[in-house]
């Protein structure tokens, strides 16, 4: 289901993390969505907040603090 949706997004609209730079082409793409395919993926779609604080402030209510 992820996958075939993330096959059917086109390059051009995905905002690539530094580690996948050197993805520049369509055959790139679906070549590393087809290969990752087998991995357990941990995938977490939401849009975009609109104030990052209070994702900050949230996350920092609930994440484990160090002893």
């Amino acid at each position: 289901m992820v996958r075939d949706y993330l096959l059917g997004q086109p390059l051009s609209q995905l905002t690539m993390p530094p580690q996948l730079a050197h993805i520049h082409c369509e055959s790139d793409w679906h070549r590393l969505i087809l290969t990752a395919g087998g991995q357990h993926w941990h995938i977490h779609l939401s849009k975009k907040t609109e104030n990052g604080r209070k994702t900050a402030n949230y996350l920092g209510r609930y994440l484990k603090k160090p002893p």
